[in-house]
């Protein structure tokens, strides 16, 4: 069976590193591809399916590997609070913003924020849920991504206001254990971003955090 390993790069990506049974060749895949059909060898040009030896890595180090990314994010938590979360995440993605925001009826409040630009940003005062591409996913309760907001193939985004400013947008909604929708957990940049961030990991990420947001909510 070919050998590969996981592999999460610089950005918090998961990939899968696999070695040519050929030529030896170490070649970098993602993790769609290498899970669910054959890959061709740069180098020799040979083809090879390592879909189940993906799969076999997935189960034995996926735990690994989702700790990896998750264990920053807690200590950062436990530091300092939802500022700190936004802050490691920040790192992991070419976005310039990443924010937590709740929606207190038809308005956004922005309760942590992260800028490249500015260490310690100025938290955003409370503005109309439905300038944000966060009304989105506050509506449907699902995930968003946006890669470029003025080509995208969807009427919802091209046409919502927050086209005019956002053009790249990655986010998680904010769920409790009611079903409730608390608000959204989102990357944002007014460039576009082709990046395919993972989303599952997002989703984990919003489970930690949503016990602040709670605390938030009852503090009002």
């Amino acid at each position: 069976m070919q050998r590969v390993r996981l592999h999460v790069d610089g950005l918090g990506e998961l990939w899968v590193l696999s070695r040519c049974a050929v030529c030896g060749e170490v070649a970098k895949h993602p993790l769609r591809a290498a899970a669910s059909g054959p890959v061709t060898c740069r180098k020799c040009g040979s083809v090879e399916d390592i879909s189940a030896a993906t799969n076999d890595a997935l189960d034995a180090e996926g735990p690994k590997v989702t700790g990896a990314f998750l264990t920053p994010i807690r200590r950062a938590l436990q530091h300092d609070g939802l500022r700190g979360a936004v802050q490691e995440l920040n790192q992991t993605v070419p976005h310039r913003y990443t924010g937590i925001f709740m929606a207190v009826g038809a308005l956004l409040r922005n309760v942590a924020l992260a800028d490249k630009r500015v260490a310690t940003p100025e938290l955003w005062p409370p503005f109309p849920l439905g300038d944000s591409f966060c009304s989105l996913m506050v509506d449907a309760g699902e995930p968003l991504v946006v890669h470029e907001a003025r080509t995208d193939a969807r009427e919802a985004v091209r046409a919502h206001p927050a086209e005019r400013i956002v053009q790249a947008y990655c986010g998680v909604p904010l769920i409790d254990a009611e079903g409730r929708v608390l608000g959204s957990l989102c990357h944002f940049d007014e460039k576009p971003s082709a990046l395919n961030l993972d989303l599952a990991l997002l989703l984990q990420v919003s489970v930690l955090i949503s016990p602040y947001l709670l605390a938030i909510e009852r503090g009002g």
